[in-house]
């Protein structure tokens, strides 16, 4: 599955990157799948995942990519508990199997 490389959100739009590391004060890069950068409005999603835990991942940095476009908070043990529910919508009803 291919993952877009731009969403528009809110009225911006936030690009999707793929990396191999993630340099982010405080946080162990082994620890990382993806990132929301807030700042330059971009989704970091690290490189060589299989195809569901990218889109799962991508799933995720989405629901933080919306909380900052329209000042919302979602507890993120909410977003852990919805980003399978919602990665299985996707595939079940637009992308067959991934």
């Amino acid at each position: 599955m291919r993952i877009p490389r731009c969403f528009l959100i809110g009225d911006n739009v936030w690009t999707v990157k793929f990396v191999r590391k993630f340099n982010w004060d405080g946080v162990k890069d082994s620890d990382l799948m993806g990132l929301c950068d807030p700042e330059k409005q971009e989704i970091l999603i690290k490189s060589g995942l299989k195809p569901i835990e990218r889109l799962e991942t991508l799933v995720h940095e989405l629901f933080h990519a919306i909380e900052c476009e329209y000042d919302i908070k979602i507890e993120h043990k909410l977003i852990y508990k919805i980003e399978g529910l919602v990665t299985k919508l996707l595939v079940d009803n637009f992308l067959g199997k991934v």
